[in-house]
């Protein structure tokens, strides 16, 4: 099956952060696009980002690492995600994780 998103390069990486809005060029919305381009953040991106958003490494690092909607992995084929909050688990979402668990194990 052929990728949904564009292969990753420093190159490819600049053009889109160049293709921001000015509101946009920030750390979170940055890596954002990445990730909404590339279908990750690329271990290489977090010192295009800093350089970019003029901000440190370990601060863009921190930024990345902080917000779990962010991966730093390609993706697989096939992403599944449950909820877990109160609500979903008092709708049931516990039995179907288990469910989903014994399914694809």
């Amino acid at each position: 099956m052929a990728s949904r998103h564009t292969a990753w390069s420093a190159d490819a990486g600049e053009r889109v952060l160049r293709g921001l809005h000015e509101h946009d060029r920030l750390v979170l919305p940055a890596l954002q696009a990445l990730q909404a381009e590339f279908g990750y953040v690329h271990p290489d991106a977090v010192a295009v980002v800093a350089s970019f958003t003029n901000v440190s490494v370990a601060e863009t690092h921190g930024v990345l690492t902080f917000y779990h909607e962010l991966r730093t992995t390609e993706p697989a084929e096939v992403t599944v995600a449950l909820c877990s909050a109160e609500a979903c688990q008092a709708s049931g979402s516990r039995s179907l994780r288990a469910e989903v668990e014994s399914a694809i194990a």
